[in-house]
């Protein structure tokens, strides 16, 4: 079934299986030619420990761990939490706040967390505790 704009569609049987296929053109790899010294050439598999000149080696770096819970963490009212202060937060940890934005009691604050980068909280949920 051929439908606008160069799209085939094929259905198989009632079992609702359809494959689509939208403007198809066909492969035109780079496969080097017979008789180029390219085609010759054989390619080595690299273990583990060697490694391609001219490439880099991407080596995981550790994630900051959010700070652990504090059972006694009593959060303060949110009315108190103002721009620049500097906050705690059970999860994230120490951080100041950079901007509070939208009307009470929706106000969302962006806070830039030690170790754990910018958040947005929303102050009515977030539990937050004035540092000084």
């Amino acid at each position: 079934m051929s439908g606008e704009d160069g799209v085939t569609m094929e259905a198989e049987g009632g079992g609702g299986n359809r494959s689509f296929q939208r403007n198809a053109k066909p492969y035109r790899g780079n496969s080097p030619k017979s008789g180029s010294s390219a085609a010759k050439s054989t390619v080595k598999p690299l273990t583990c420990d060697q490694q391609q000149p001219g490439t880099t080696r991407i080596q995981k770096i550790n994630v900051a761990q959010p700070a652990p819970p504090v059972s006694d963490f009593i959060a303060d009212d949110p009315s108190k939490i103002t721009t620049g202060v500097f906050v705690e937060h059970q999860r994230f940890g120490r951080g100041q706040v950079i901007s509070i934005e939208g009307r009470s009691p929706d106000h969302k604050a962006t806070i830039l967390f030690d170790g754990q980068g910018q958040k947005q909280l929303l102050l009515k949920f977030a539990k937050l505790k004035v540092v000084e």
